[in-house]
């Protein structure tokens, strides 16, 4: 692994590369906006020099990556700083907080630093900022404990919250740098039920697949079980058809029925699409390769997501098809159609053994 020289990387929607000086202005765009930088360790840059000097500071003290929309301009950036912290940080510009971007972002930085062998990451967010704390928890990490910091260069004291999740499979213990240098640190009580709450880890990690398989299983799936709380407490696991879009899952359904009852009493649910399943009877398993995620469910009311939630299903499963026709099929069934959003909030994937080894083994080749 060549210290901090940060490789590109790619995700469904994004690429991340390296800051170039091509990319200045849009820098001092992220730099220089006092409501994205307001909980970050530094005043707004002045100047399009000044956000450059930042950002070259962060890329000498660890990893860092330009987050672009495909080709297009950097709309923010990961840093992954060095040993022994290994801490996370991420920011994003304002026209395009609210898509998902910083946490497909992070998930392709930890993809690519488990398989450089970096042990664990940590996080830390101002404890009056829990949306940053919301994408820690979205990647899958867990609270261990907050420090209150005299804050340089702002100058005012912050209390922070530190998340940390292991990379290798292995238990490490929570960092301790912030709990050594912060006599003002201390273990908040009402974060116990976030942690307890907290979507477990895959026990043998070892097989889990990665942000990316997981989306192309859920992209090329044709069908999926949806598991709701059915009545009188039953679960109620339900097949159905889907398209997946923008860390979000959609499924059309009747406007009365079990689903939906059950939906209006808890919209928590979740969702498995199983994409290979293939019988070895002579080593008694199977190979196999499926997903699991986790999100909240809602009924599309406004007829622009209804209409565009419709419109993405159709094209799934009618690729082929004209517009126009297309257009004509909708319009004969719309009235009927009630169309569900699942908010994902978790999203697991597992393979077999034998098709991690078959992996492992193209790695290296």
């Amino acid at each position: 692994m060549e210290r901090y020289k940060a490789p590109a990387l790619g995700a469904r929607r994004l690429i991340l590369r390296v800051f170039e000086r091509r990319d200045l202005e849009a820098l001092f765009a992220l730099y220089r906006d006092r409501e994205v930088n307001r909980f970050l360790p530094w005043f707004p840059a002045e100047t399009a020099e000044e956000a450059w000097r930042l950002e070259q500071r962060q890329s000498a003290n660890g990893w860092s990556w330009a987050v672009c929309p495909g080709a297009g301009e950097p709309v923010g950036y990961v840093h992954l700083g060095g040993a022994p912290a290994y801490d996370l940080g991420y920011a994003l510009r304002r026209e395009v907080w609210g898509r998902g971007y910083a946490t497909e972002a992070c998930r392709a930085v930890l993809d690519w630093a488990a398989s450089a062998g970096v042990p664990f990451v940590t996080a830390t967010h101002d404890r009056n900022n829990p949306k940053s704390g919301a994408v820690m928890i979205q990647l899958g990490m867990c609270y261990q404990y907050s420090y209150e910091e005299f804050w340089r260069p702002k100058g005012f004291p912050v209390i922070f919250r530190l998340y940390q999740c292991g990379l290798d499979g292995r238990i490490h213990p929570p960092y301790g740098g912030y709990w050594e240098q912060d006599p003002g640190h201390f273990y908040e009580k009402s974060m116990e039920a976030r942690n307890e709450n907290m979507f477990r880890p895959m026990r043998r990690n070892r097989q889990q697949l990665s942000q990316a398989e997981c989306e192309e299983i859920l992209n090329q799936g044709t069908s999926g079980v949806l598991a709701v709380a059915g009545d009188e407490g039953y679960p109620y696991a339900v097949p159905l058809s889907y398209v997946y879009t923008d860390g979000k899952l959609y499924f059309h359904c009747a406007k009365s029925g079990h689903k939906l009852d059950a939906l209006k009493r808890e919209p928590r649910v979740s969702f498995c699409v199983i994409a290979q399943d293939q019988v070895v009877p002579e080593e008694y398993t199977t190979y196999y390769r499926s997903v699991i995620l986790f999100g909240r469910a809602r009924v599309l009311e406004d007829e622009g997501e209804k209409r565009s939630a419709v419109e993405a299903l159709a094209r799934k499963y009618a690729p082929g098809d004209t517009p126009e026709r297309r257009t004509a099929y909708i319009e004969k069934e719309y009235n009927l159609l009630c169309m569900v959003e699942v908010a994902v909030e978790h999203m697991t994937g597992k393979g077999c053994i034998e098709f991690l080894r078959k992996r492992e083994q193209e790695q290296r080749s």
